[in-house]
């Protein structure tokens, strides 16, 4: 029990709401890494080819965006 002149403190349990974090999109990503492997001196053959791919991903992703706007993507039209 609390004293004369004391109040006692109740403690209240404290519920957290969960935060949204919205995740990065591939083609971010990609472009980031894209862009750390053009600045990577000196440049070689594995440096070259790693940026080939993620050239070639980033392309891909393109490519795939564009077929969706258009309503084709999943079937064999062009």
């Amino acid at each position: 029990m609390a004293k004369q002149g004391q109040q006692k403190v109740i403690e209240e349990p404290v519920v957290s709401q969960p935060v949204s974090v919205a995740k990065p999109r591939p083609e971010s990503l990609l472009a980031t890494v894209r862009d750390l492997l053009e600045e990577e001196e000196p440049p070689c053959f594995y440096r070259d080819e790693a940026l080939m791919h993620v050239t070639h991903a980033l392309r891909s992703l393109e490519r795939l965006r564009l077929r969706v706007a258009r309503g084709v993507e999943g079937t064999s039209e062009k």
